[in-house]
């Protein structure tokens, strides 16, 4: 696998493939629902956390449609709740910074490709160190359609200057690893939400609990 890796450009989603956030955000999403009359187990609330951009979920929320300034203020309602919990409990995925210091050493080209937006991406970064290390950032306020369609992972192979197909994905959604496949992209599934069957399929060439199972 490592060999595999070495000849790649890699492409990381953000939260529950390189940090460990995926608990923080769906508590944080049941309280914002709560606050605005919905149920914990609302699907709608449930699928908020999985590779929608913040912006769809709240058009999703709020059908009856929000002014650009109520929007602005919901998603900084939101992400305040996710802050709240996340400076005290904030990590990352196991093995995650073995691996970065094993990609830099390779000087392998890699983006960050996440449905967050920049904002939030930047603090999240910053806690854990990684200002620097992705050589491209495309985030879920860009103005592209989230997973999974493959538009972010996309843009994050054309900023790079290389073909899809040359790309590895590390994803730990869903609509991620579909996201993947939908760009001609292969994909390592993170397992760090769901099992390896659900996150299956002809492009995935690895899962992994921890990312020093890659270098073993």
């Amino acid at each position: 696998m490592k060999n595999n890796l070495a000849q790649a450009t890699l492409i990381f989603d953000l939260d529950g493939t390189v940090a460990d956030t995926m608990g923080l955000h769906r508590a944080s999403w049941q309280a914002f629902g709560a606050r605005h009359g919905y149920a914990a187990d609302h699907p709608e609330i449930l699928a908020s956390s999985r590779g929608r951009t913040t912006p769809e979920s709240m058009r999703v929320l709020f059908p009856e449609g929000l002014d650009a300034d109520t929007l602005r203020a919901r998603l900084d309602e939101k992400q305040e709740m996710f802050w709240a919990a996340a400076q005290a409990q904030l990590k990352p995925i196991a093995g995650f910074d073995v691996f970065a210091d094993w990609v830099l050493a390779q000087q392998r080209p890699r983006a960050l490709g996440t449905a967050g937006e920049s904002r939030n991406v930047g603090r999240i970064l910053g806690a854990l160190g990684l200002d620097t290390f992705f050589q491209v950032r495309v985030t879920g306020d860009m103005g592209l359609r989230g997973k999974p369609e493959p538009d972010i992972f996309l843009r994050g192979a054309q900023e790079l200057g290389v073909d899809p197909s040359s790309c590895v994905v590390f994803e730990d959604a869903i609509a991620g690893v579909e996201a993947a496949r939908r760009a001609g992209m292969r994909c390592v599934a993170v397992c760090s939400d769901h099992p390896p069957e659900a996150l299956a399929g002809p492009h995935v060439i690895a899962a992994i609990t921890d990312y020093r199972e890659l270098l073993a």
